[in-house]
């Protein structure tokens, strides 16, 4: 059963690719340095023909918090990590049983030749993302799977 759902999954976001509509993520949190602080901002995604185009949660026009415009062609490096993590959080609060599972975040490393972004992806979204990035740079992303 698993299978039938990343088979439609993959051809789901090979056609939205293909088709080069602009495709949107709205689930990315953006983690950046405030002075000694590390902080994250919501997120938005938008994949054009030739640029792809991050913004805080508004329309691009309105954003102003953060707004990046990247050429496909000034990407130099992608890299996908995922990490696993205790659930202490759900194991105060709910039932202890929950530490003996891990919770897994998706970590998005793009590198462009003047700058560098860290974005932490959700768990529904990751696949497409690294799919069209793939796809629209013409770079393979690296992976990095913690066990």
């Amino acid at each position: 059963m698993k299978n039938w759902w990343l088979l439609s999954v993959l051809l789901a976001v090979s056609a939205h690719v293909w088709a080069d509509e602009p495709i949107v993520f709205t689930k990315t949190k953006y983690l950046y340095q405030e002075g000694e602080k590390s902080k994250d901002e919501k997120v938005r995604f938008r994949f054009g023909d030739s640029i792809l185009v991050i913004h805080d949660k508004k329309e691009p026009e309105k954003s102003e918090k953060f707004k990046a415009e990247i050429a496909y062609s000034d990407i130099t490096e992608l890299t996908y990590e995922r990490s696993k993590h205790p659930r202490t959080k759900t194991a105060i609060f709910l039932s202890p049983l929950a530490l003996f599972s891990k919770a897994k975040k998706h970590w998005l490393y793009l590198t462009t030749s003047n700058d560098a972004y860290l974005f932490q992806m959700d768990k529904k979204e990751y696949m497409q993302m690294l799919m069209t990035l793939e796809k629209r740079t013409g770079l393979e992303v690296e992976r990095i799977i913690e066990e």
